[in-house]
């Protein structure tokens, strides 16, 4: 898929949100020196988390929870959920 310019940018500016609207673990983006967007799927690195299933390279960081990805730890630690 190849994107324009306007197209990039406005990705750009909701990267943080890109995996959640692709629902998919990582995203990345990257310019095409023909100033288009390319789309590749690829396996995302690291771990898989056993809380959220998400894959990341931040899987284990936390010796405390050395199964989980840091955003699931920060989600515990902050009673996430909690009543």
């Amino acid at each position: 898929m190849l994107a324009g310019d306007e197209h990039y940018e406005l990705l750009a500016s909701i990267e943080e949100m890109l995996p959640s609207i692709f629902i998919v673990s990582q995203v990345e983006l990257s310019k095409e020196p023909s100033g288009g967007l390319t789309v590749k799927v690829e396996h995302a690195d690291g771990a898989k988390c056993e809380r959220c299933w998400n894959w990341s390279d931040s899987v284990g960081r936390d010796l405390r929870f050395p199964t989980l990805d840091s955003r699931c730890v920060l989600q515990i630690e902050e009673g996430w959920g909690a009543q």
